[in-house]
């Protein structure tokens, strides 16, 4: 599948790409991004990188940390083409999206289709555990050499999105023992993942315990809670203390948010909270998606919170009936 991509660009006139990831661009996003930009920059294309509205935190430091260097350009009135890395949908992109209007879109995600998917001319999407994996086979494919920092990134992105290996399959080890051949660094990529969180998450996360509704169904436990910011990562706290699936809404200035995640005794079950969230959100007429333990929607438009809350609940916990009921 990654021979797509390259006979794609192969096929059209060299010009000018605009690589993007979505908000907030964790590590997997980045790294498959500045791969891609690799490429193609080796293949005769002008490549710039876009993080709309900059990479997260722990991406920042991570980048720093291992020393890899880009320039933010999110430039695209002259881009003949925009490929979309880690990301299903336009919502995500944030004012990046109005790059898609007129250009040839390539999209290289792990996801799954989105609203992107359905403008592109390329579609790159499969079923693995990172996005930087997909990225790094195109990156093998043509013998491209990376050196020690790329590596080392790229390493660090496929760790984050599998939970340091623990959700790899064969093709996910074989790209990261081929980025160790390139020089990267599996010690230093796993540090640079180490973040202790700030004042104000921590906060978050205390208060989303704090304020939890916790209901048990069929012998798992069901966290909701409410927070202003840091859904996530509250939404995960909940989960290392005992929640089987944790909810966590929250949102500000019209827009409301939602992250979900599932214990893996859950995860095992066989439920998927990414198709649970794009679902909820198509019924909501927002945004949703991510991955089957952890997922988010985004709705901008004033609904109430708990609008958003009950149909995640309902639909998650029909799923989770469901698999209860089953022999």
């Amino acid at each position: 599948m990654s021979s797509g991509i390259l006979e794609f660009f192969r096929a059209v006139r060299p010009g000018t790409v605009l690589i993007t990831a979505h908000v907030n661009a964790d590590p997997d996003a980045v790294a498959s991004a500045l791969l891609v930009r690799e490429v193609l920059e080796s293949m005769g294309f002008t490549a710039r990188v876009c993080f709309p509205e900059g990479p997260s935190k722990l991406s920042k430091k991570l980048i720093e940390r291992v020393g890899v260097s880009y320039e933010q350009n999110c430039l695209c009135s002259d881009a003949d083409y925009v490929v979309v890395c880690d990301t299903p949908n336009e919502i995500q992109l944030s004012d990046v999206k109005e790059c898609l209007e007129g250009k040839s879109v390539v999209v290289v995600d792990h996801h799954g289709h989105g609203s992107i998917a359905e403008r592109a001319a390329l579609v790159l999407v499969e079923r693995e555990a990172s996005t930087t994996t997909l990225a790094a086979e195109i990156a093998q494919s043509i013998g491209l050499k990376l050196g020690r920092e790329l590596s080392t990134l790229a390493l660090a992105g496929i760790a984050f999105d599998t939970k340091r290996f623990a959700l790899a399959i064969p093709r996910t080890l074989r790209a990261a023992a081929w980025l160790l051949e390139q020089g990267g660094s599996l010690e230093e990529a796993l540090a640079g993942l180490e973040e202790e969180p700030e004042y104000t998450e921590r906060v978050a996360r205390l208060k989303a315990a704090q304020r939890a509704m916790v209901i048990e169904v069929c012998g798992y436990l069901v966290a909701v809670s409410e927070v202003s910011s840091f859904e996530a990562s509250a939404a995960r706290a909940l989960v290392s203390l005992g929640a089987d699936l944790a909810i966590v809404v929250g949102g500000r200035g019209g827009e409301v948010r939602a992250s979900s995640r599932l214990s893996r005794n859950l995860a095992r079950m066989g439920v998927d909270l990414a198709d649970i969230a794009q679902r909820v959100a198509s019924v909501l007429r927002g945004e949703g998606g991510g991955h089957k333990g952890a997922a988010g929607v985004k709705i901008r438009k004033r609904i109430h919170k708990g609008a958003l809350v009950r149909g995640l609940l309902e639909e998650t916990l029909v799923r989770v009936l469901t698999e209860c009921e089953k022999p």
